[in-house]
């Protein structure tokens, strides 16, 4: 049972294709850039004296624990570039943009056609309490559904998250996520369990209408839960 195609899990795994996605579709992203290290970045002299500092500096390739951190001055990139720091000075990064917002990051989770939306205070915010940084369900703004919608659509997902920044220039994408935790989003279960038994009957059909047997119910064999019985 396939959710999401393995192209678009690696679409989604690798910020640059990410990228080169949003930006084909013309949908808001932060303006990005490339490099194989933070010390090739700090080679280009020239880019890094025209970059508009402060900076989100990102791993290439999205896992739990990757880098995200933003960056005040070349000084703290020269501290991720050097030996001291390790163990990202060999990281394959990203540069993005900063996108000044109003602080709080916009969850959109999609289920198929459900959509949910839950508000947190930005990772960034080290100030903020406990109760701010953890998610809260929000009302889902038509803004925000289209454009959850078309990210599903470019991207060709069922089960994904987007995050959301709010800024000057309007909703803003920063991430999704093809790998979503739904712990905190009111109705989301609820809704992952209506997308399985649909697959589910979806499959069921399909086995049928070819004239195949389901898995493990050969003809004439026990059905599998006698056999497991014995």
């Amino acid at each position: 049972m396939v959710v999401n195609p393995w192209a678009a899990a690696v679409a989604c795994w690798d910020r640059l294709l990410m990228t080169e996605r949003m930006r084909q579709a013309h949908l808001p992203w932060p303006q990005t850039w490339s490099f194989a290290t933070p010390g090739h970045l700090l080679a280009q002299l020239d880019l890094l004296v025209a970059l508009p500092f402060p900076l989100m500096l990102k791993s290439r390739y999205s896992r739990r624990g990757d880098l995200v951190a933003k960056l005040l001055d070349v000084d703290q990139l020269q501290a991720l570039a050097g030996p001291g720091g390790e163990p990202w000075h060999q990281e394959p990064i990203i540069v993005q943009e900063f996108a000044a917002s109003d602080g709080w990051e916009i969850r959109i989770s999609v289920i198929d056609e459900e959509l949910f939306a839950t508000r947190r205070r930005s990772p960034l915010d080290v100030e903020a309490s406990r109760e701010d940084r953890a998610p809260t369900a929000v009302d889902l703004r038509d803004e925000w559904a289209r454009l959850a919608r078309e990210v599903g659509r470019v991207f060709n997902l069922r089960v994904y998250a987007l995050d959301l920044l709010l800024t000057e220039r309007g909703p803003l994408v920063i991430d999704v996520d093809v790998f979503p935790g739904f712990r905190d989003v009111p109705g989301a279960d609820r809704a992952l369990v209506a997308l399985v038994d649909r697959l589910a009957g979806t499959s069921r059909t399909r086995t049928i209408a070819s004239g195949r047997e389901p898995a493990g119910r050969e003809s004439g064999s026990a059905p599998w839960y006698r056999r497991c019985r014995r």
